[in-house]
């Protein structure tokens, strides 16, 4: 059997050794040829160091205990009466395959003829160099297996020595801290039942002089939407490794004689040339998954313009000034069914409320398509409130141990879809909705974490639900094909490329504070492409921080994604009509560009301690980008924003967006304008200054390339 699997692009290598019983990545980096694969290859051998194991054990892709591996285990489990928790496998088959597109898969299967257990190692490489492992283990024993723990482990070099991780809460999401990386281990682990917003399922180890286009970067997602456990361990001797998995409750997988556990996937980007690449690779990586979109419609969500306060005058006043406005989609939110009059009631009664609307959502519906926009509708369908007729006539379909006091989150309960009959509840609730209405889009949303989790059995059931919920969306889309889904989760509490093959956007925060919401939007651009990632304009005094922000800043933040409006627009001023739908208009005139092009980063953020932000997209042909200078506070020394991905061989003329009758003044505009009508290697070698602007606020340019 040859040692060495080598799956390349044409940027990028993985090398594999397959000789250690599962395989260890011995390169995950930048292309090299065969010949030095093999020599990679060739010098990998255990090092003895005095106090330890003769021939200590490697990071493989799931290193063994049994094998005398000292860090932690990748695989814990053990048969019925805990024989079999530290086995040791051999290589029994190896299978490599080129995929047309340029992609190449391998898959090693690795065995332990005394515990009868099977490892099955899936890793490919995609045309745009993101590798994707996965793990799945086999009892073919005649016992029962209890799974604790199956994780995907990637070695690291000796010259990443910094970490980059996230985390955040509500209304302050993708929230990052950058450390140097210390000897033993940095965990996060999960236990929300959804993607989260304490931990979002990302990492990145780096050298020190990382940056926007600068230094070596390895950066790693677990593709799941329910508990997630994200290790980096330094070792002794500099040894350095990342390992990422389901964070599984106790008993939560057990394995009957035959059956299989998959590990979620593990999508992983290195670059070496700092964050843009990354950023760029893992949206290319996205929008495969999401596939074609139509352009993304500019949608208005009632929540902050009406919460529950509904009524059929209300709704239709809204819709008129909407579509005056450019509105192409509208949404209505929280509020429409039975017995909700506020948050306490009514989850899982899913039928329209008809002492608010007697005739029904169908006039409603229709009015708003016969305005020209399309018609959405809000949903909660994991959740269901004590009082509902639901959970009066259903209380067993509760997903919480019984026996205990009901522990509520927002006053409501999870629902147990891993029964069927929740399930197929939920469903034809939904599917009938969908089917007498006018719905092209649902607003899936899901606000409380998952507390002592549990199915009828009692025992834990996070993983079941998870799995569930994924069975549901896809039957949803399977009915309803022309239907689209956005993921909502408090928020940005479900944010993830595995729920992205079910959903084409993301409400990527609650809030619409646009200071808050530059760095969450920045930050969750280095994973997702901008036009899955919902951007509102919100109300001059934003709901959930009090902050008051002029009209130009909220648009400016709103402009660089899928754009939206959250705020009661009936009660603005004509100025403010007139500036939303000049923005509005603007966005339209740029999306091209905006939801196709590939994202522009600076150091600008990190340059200034947080105080500025730069950032852009530029359009795939490098004929046009557009970016924005955003100031958050009065700091006012000199800043030099340079970009590198626009054309070096075009000059660029820049001309400024207007978004807004509050638009900030720029010092010498058109002197600035002048300095940044360059070529794009001077933009990418010299720079350009950062215009003085008022603190919390926003100014756009477009460049324009000939």
């Amino acid at each position: 059997m040859d040692p060495v699997l080598h799956l390349t692009t044409s940027t990028t290598s993985v090398v594999l050794d397959v000789r250690w019983g599962l395989p260890l990545i011995v390169h995950w980096g930048a292309r090299v040829d065969d010949a030095e694969a093999r020599r990679m290859v060739d010098e990998v051998s255990p090092r003895p160091r005095a106090g330890v194991v003769d021939r200590p054990a490697l990071a493989t892709v799931v290193p063994m205990h049994g094998d005398g591996w000292l860090g932690h285990p990748g695989l814990l489990g053990r048969h019925r009466g805990g024989s079999d928790w530290a086995p040791r496998f051999q290589t029994a088959d190896v299978k490599v395959n080129a995929v047309g597109d340029g992609s190449s898969h391998a898959t090693v299967t690795s065995a332990d003829a005394h515990a009868r257990l099977q490892l099955v190692t899936d890793i490919s490489l995609s045309v745009h160099g993101v590798m994707c492992v996965a793990v799945r283990v086999h009892n073919d024993s005649p016992m029962k297996y209890l799974l604790d723990e199956l994780t995907v482990t990637l070695p690291l070099p000796s010259t990443a020595t910094q970490l980059t991780t996230f985390h955040g809460k509500w209304c302050e999401e993708f929230q990052s801290q950058t450390f140097e990386w210390p000897f033993g281990a940095w965990t996060a682990e999960n236990r929300t039942g959804r993607t989260s917003h304490e931990q979002p399922p990302f990492i990145v180890a780096h050298e020190s002089m990382m940056g926007a286009h600068d230094g070596h970067c390895w950066a790693a997602h677990i593709a799941w939407s329910g508990n997630h456990v994200i290790r980096a361990e330094r070792q002794v001797y500099n040894r350095r490794y990342l390992q990422l998995g389901e964070l599984l409750n106790p008993g939560e997988v057990c394995l009957e004689p035959g059956e299989s556990y998959s590990t979620p996937t593990v999508i992983a980007v290195h670059s070496s040339n700092g964050l843009q690449h990354i950023a760029r690779t893992f949206q290319r990586h996205a929008r495969d998954i999401v596939g074609t979109l139509s352009p993304r419609p500019i949608t208005l969500n009632t929540w902050e313009a009406m919460y529950f306060d509904h009524s059929p005058s209300k709704v239709l006043a809204l819709a008129d000034v909407a579509a005056l406005v450019g509105v192409e989609r509208f949404v209505l939110d929280d509020g429409w069914f039975k017995g909700r009059r506020d948050d306490s009631a009514g989850l899982g009664d899913w039928y329209v409320d008809t002492t608010v609307y007697p005739d029904g959502l169908a006039p409603i519906a229709q009015a708003v398509v016969d305005k020209g926009m399309q018609f959405g509708l809000w949903f909660e369908p994991e959740m269901v409130n004590p009082d509902s007729d639901l959970y009066r006539e259903h209380p067993e379909w509760v997903l919480e141990r019984t026996g205990y006091e009901h522990v509520l989150g927002r006053r409501q309960l999870v629902l147990d879809l891993t029964r069927a009959d929740a399930r197929s509840y939920v469903y034809s609730r939904i599917d009938s909705l969908l089917s007498e209405l006018p719905v092209t889009y649902v607003k899936w949303d899901m606000n409380r974490p998952h507390i002592a989790a549990a199915g009828r059995s009692g025992t834990a059931a996070t993983h079941r639900q998870t799995q569930a919920l994924y069975a549901l969306l896809d039957d949803v889309r399977r009915t309803h094909p022309t239907v689209e889904i956005e993921s909502c989760s408090s928020g940005g509490g479900r944010m993830d490329l595995e729920i992205l093959h079910r959903v084409e956007r993301f409400w990527a925060s609650d809030t619409n504070d646009p200071v808050r919401r530059q760095v969450i939007q920045h930050h969750a651009s280095w994973f997702f492409p901008p036009e899955v990632l919902g951007c509102h304009i919100g109300a001059p005094v934003a709901h959930t921080t009090k902050r008051e922000a002029s009209l130009s800043m909220r648009c400016a933040t709103a402009f660089f994604g899928h754009m939206g409006v959250e705020w009661n627009i009936v009660d603005t001023t004509s100025t403010e009509r007139e500036d939303l739908e000049r923005a509005v208009a603007a966005h339209k005139a740029l999306r091209h560009v905006l939801h196709n092009g590939e994202v522009l980063f600076t150091d600008a953020l990190r340059a200034t301690g947080g105080h500025r932000l730069v950032h852009g997209v530029t359009s795939h042909d490098m004929a046009a980008a557009v970016l924005a200078f955003v100031q958050f506070d009065d700091y006012s020394t000199d800043t030099i924003v340079r970009l590198q991905g626009l054309d070096p061989r075009r000059t660029y003329t820049a001309r400024r967006v207007m978004l807004a009758h509050d638009d900030p003044v720029v010092e010498n505009e058109e002197a600035w304008l002048r300095s940044l009508s360059q070529s794009g290697h001077a933009w990418a070698t010299v720079g350009a200054h950062f215009p003085t602007l008022p603190a919390e606020s926003t100014v756009l340019v477009v460049l324009e390339g000939s």
